[in-house]
């Protein structure tokens, strides 16, 4: 009875061990992992059965499945309804699953879980985020309280995005030397996109005329997907940058709005 019992022992924890070893390396790989709204995204997912032969891949948005792939079944391919998800079932097989026409609700856990075939089925899964980001169909506008300046007088400047999901960084610079940023602010819009508003406040000192240009830029930066620079290009009062210079890169107004409109109408969408 002893013999009987050890070899069941033995017999249980050689099929458990190759139960636990025959899946491994389970990877996702996401490409774009940041993805334009509107654009397709690829996920891949790579495993390791150690010749042990495929029973099923699943995908998961968050909780709920809407992709599998059953090496047995014919076709061996079935979607699930899944608001917003639209997959491409001719670029889909068991190592991937190709999304087009991404929307932002897909933003998330993305889930592969792969099992191997009978009798002992072993399962292994892994996640992975997916981001869903508009960019801004326009460079960042700059506006400024005057159109002349000299040392010692103190610029006041504004910077305005384009909308975009998230809303875009702002940052400041003159002549390439970053300059604080005195205030921002996030303002939403429609369809989930924001707007973001940002000024500066600086004294101007000898230093900054000595390369005869004053170029003040604003960089607009959403995620690792876009970056955007405006340069404005500020006059100086004393001594005039010659017209050649000037006529490149100049800002479309001077004119420093206090509150600018964007900000204005969006206040009363709030």
């Amino acid at each position: 009875m002893r013999l009987l019992w050890k070899f069941f022992l033995d017999t249980l924890l050689m099929f458990c061990c190759n139960c636990v070893w025959c899946i491994k390396n389970v990877m996702i790989e996401i490409d774009p992992p940041v993805v334009e709204r509107g654009a397709s995204a690829t996920l891949r997912c790579n495993y390791d059965l150690e010749g042990e032969p495929l029973y099923t891949v699943k995908w998961y948005r968050g909780q709920r499945e809407f992709y599998r792939y059953t090496l047995n079944e014919v076709p061996p391919t079935k979607v699930f309804l899944f608001e917003g998800l639209k997959v491409n079932l001719e670029m889909s097989d068991e190592h991937q699953v190709v999304l087009q026409n991404v929307e932002f609700n897909l933003s998330g856990n993305f889930t592969c879980e792969v099992s191997a075939d009978g009798p002992s089925f072993p399962t292994d899964m892994v996640s992975r985020n997916m981001s869903v980001v508009v960019i801004p169909k326009h460079p960042p506008t700059i506006t400024t309280d005057k159109s002349e300046y000299t040392v010692g007088d103190v610029v006041r400047a504004n910077c305005t995005s384009s909308p975009s999901k998230p809303g875009a960084t702002l940052t400041f610079s003159l002549n390439n030397m970053v300059v604080p940023t005195h205030s921002e602010r996030k303002i939403p819009v429609a369809r989930g996109l924001w707007v973001t508003w940002a000024s500066t406040e600086f004294k101007l000192f000898h230093s900054n005329f000595l390369d005869g240009s004053l170029y003040l830029h604003c960089l607009a930066q959403v995620t690792d997907l876009y970056q955007h620079d405006t340069p404005f290009l500020l006059d100086n009062l004393k001594d005039p940058v010659p017209a050649r210079v000037t006529s490149q890169n100049r800002g479309s107004s001077h004119k420093l709005a206090i509150v600018p409109i964007v900000l204005q109408m969006s206040l009363l969408l709030m």
